[in-house]
């Protein structure tokens, strides 16, 4: 039993090794454009990034961040059929790279990065601005912030799309939200999850028109 154990670990390095291997024997390709808001002026400080749709590689992708005329540019693995996203969700522009934040008005630009000439004026419209989440999740009796809480969005209508990760330092999110039902509800060691109720309809999601800006208080209740 222990040496199928050392086996099975050793081909499981050597997998993860010809994976690694085979990325880094990527040509690379440069990549350039601008990132336009709705209105069609340039975004500045939007992060762009990459969503492959031919490989699956595991680990963070390449990403910049728009210039002050709205201009990126980076060099990027050949990884075939490519989707190209930005995002500034301070402005109601999510991370669509999650399929939670994906709106079917989105159009994103799909490009080859293969071997050959540099791909120059990929330029990416966004379309209208999200609605915007935000809020602090602090513990009721104390008032003080819980550091080690755990935010949950999910669909509504499908609960099998979700995003879970945790909350930033300081007990803050931040989230900009297409416009449809979206459940959230908030743990953390020690406390009872806290789930998302409209004040006015008392419905347990929350669903925003574009630009809306709603901010809320998770108070945490210990068990």
């Amino acid at each position: 039993m222990k040496r199928k154990t050392i086996a099975a670990m050793l081909m499981c390095m050597l997998c993860c090794c010809a994976t690694l291997h085979c990325r880094a024997q990527r040509p690379i390709v440069f990549l350039s454009g601008h990132v336009y808001q709705n209105n069609g002026k340039p975004l500045a400080g939007a992060k762009v990034s990459l969503f492959p749709l031919e490989v699956g590689i595991a680990g963070p992708m390449p990403e910049t961040i728009s210039d002050k005329d709205g201009g990126y540019q980076m060099s990027v693995p050949a990884l075939g059929k490519t989707r190209i996203l930005a995002r500034l969700e301070r402005l109601g522009y999510p991370n669509t790279f999650y399929k939670v934040f994906a709106d079917p008005h989105d159009h994103f630009p799909e490009v080859t990065l293969a071997r050959g000439e540099p791909l120059e004026q990929v330029d990416i419209h966004l379309g209208t601005a999200d609605g915007i989440v935000d809020g602090e999740v602090i513990d009721r009796e104390t008032g003080k912030v819980v550091n080690s809480a755990k935010i949950t969005l999910r669909w509504a209508n499908d609960p099998s799309v979700f995003l879970s990760e945790g909350i930033r330092v300081g007990g803050s999110f931040e989230y900009s939200l297409p416009k449809r039902p979206i459940t959230i509800t908030i743990d953390a060691p020690g406390y009872r999850t806290w789930s998302y109720t409209n004040a006015s309809n008392s419905s347990h999601h929350i669903e925003l028109d574009p630009a809306e800006h709603v901010s809320i208080r998770a108070e945490l209740e210990k068990k």
